[in-house]
């Protein structure tokens, strides 16, 4: 079978899995991909203390696909930014029948921009943890597949338990939040070593959804002033 259709059956298989507990109300409002490193994404097996990260932080292009105050009216405006992630095993990997999953927490992702507006640059910031027989996340993947998937979400009060701060919206109204980060280019095809996964390293790209979407939080007038500015300069150079 062509190596491709089998890496897209394998992702799609992932996927699947990763959105069987999805909440159909969830609005996709930001999105990442990856635009510098090379496999950065890294897990490592060292026992109880294996560890998800990142080898160092990265550059990746973030866009907000809801009103937000970086991009004032515009949407899916790209907006450059650093990426950090940390995050430790919650417990030893678990066996779904051709799958592993791989429960985390003390997740922590931050998307940080280049260009702060007001001072202000948290685009967004997860903290997920594990609580009761839950974990804030988890890597599926299928054996000795080249592709898996990191996802976490919070459902209520039930579920795990994933939190999202940012600068520029609102979570105050959400009750669901989720995220879900496909790992590609997958080294040491997925496998387990010592109760935990194998150590491997990956290329990855990601979506945040909540319900309802977040809102806006309402611009400083120094905010609206910058954006502003920024919209008639830009407007000169075009015309120049």
């Amino acid at each position: 079978m062509n190596r491709a259709l089998v890496k897209g059956l394998a992702l799609g298989a992932v996927t699947a899995f990763l959105s069987a507990a999805a909440h159909a109300q969830l609005t996709t409002f930001a999105q990442f991909t990856q635009s510098g490193g090379t496999r950065p994404f890294t897990f490592t097996n060292a026992g109880a203390g294996s560890t998800f990260t990142l080898t160092a932080p990265i550059s990746v292009n973030f866009v907000f696909q809801v009103y937000n105050d970086y991009n004032g009216s515009s949407f899916a405006t790209t907006i450059p930014a650093m990426m950090t992630l940390t995050s430790t095993v919650a417990g030893n990997v678990q066996t779904l029948g051709g799958f592993r999953n791989q429960p985390l927490t003390g997740i922590t992702m931050t998307f940080t921009a280049v260009t702060p507006v007001n001072g202000k640059s948290n685009l967004l910031t997860v903290v997920a943890n594990a609580g009761g027989d839950t974990s804030g996340g988890s890597i599926i993947g299928a054996v000795n597949s080249s592709a898996a998937g990191f996802s976490g979400s919070q459902a209520g009060a039930s579920g795990d338990a994933v939190a999202m701060t940012s600068d520029f919206v609102s979570f105050a109204a959400t009750s669901q939040r989720d995220y879900s980060i496909s790992l590609n280019a997958v080294t040491q095809p997925i496998a387990t070593s010592s109760g935990y996964l194998r150590s491997f390293t990956a290329d990855g790209a990601g979506t945040f959804a909540s319900d309802p979407a977040p809102f806006a939080n309402v611009p400083e007038p120094a905010s609206i002033a910058l954006l502003a500015l920024g919209g008639l300069a830009l407007r000169r150079r075009r015309r120049h």
